[in-house]
């Protein structure tokens, strides 16, 4: 016995045209390897464009930064450098982890000096901020 073909049921509203369930029904996300197919091109877009690439285009503007200010490096010239893509809630937590992963691997330092910060799209404007000291001049290993 064959297997009946369901594919008009790709014309009735509401349903996925790869698999035939409801799209928002429990299961479809499962079942459909449609959605699996999206799935895996989001997560292997947001590897390319997370950790090595970003990190490359931050350290890129804090160098150029501090080379220009005597080895200071501003929190908000390197975002403007760089540019207002940090809206998202996990872009922000990404753009957030830079800076951290920049102290602790002894990129950046401290200083007494602090200045407000003009991110509002970021939704930190008028926070004051560190302005940070570039420690290392070499390369710094991921």
């Amino acid at each position: 016995m064959t297997a009946p073909d369901l594919s008009w049921l790709a014309t009735l509203p509401g349903r996925c045209p790869d698999c035939y369930w409801h799209i928002g029904e429990m299961g479809h996300a499962t079942n459909c390897p449609a959605v699996a197919n999206v799935r895996s091109m989001a997560r292997q877009s947001t590897e390319a464009n997370t950790s090595d690439a970003e990190w490359r285009v931050f350290e890129a503007a804090v160098r150029a930064d501090a080379a220009a200010h005597d080895g200071f490096v501003s929190q908000n010239r390197v975002r403007e450098a760089i540019g207002h893509r940090w809206a998202s809630v996990p872009a922000k937590r990404r753009y957030s982890s830079l800076w951290s992963r920049a102290r602790r691997q002894h990129l950046l330092e401290d200083t007494d000096q602090t200045e407000r910060s003009t991110d509002h799209a970021g939704g930190n404007a008028h926070r004051i901020v560190p302005v940070l000291r570039l420690v290392n001049s070499g390369q710094v290993a991921a």
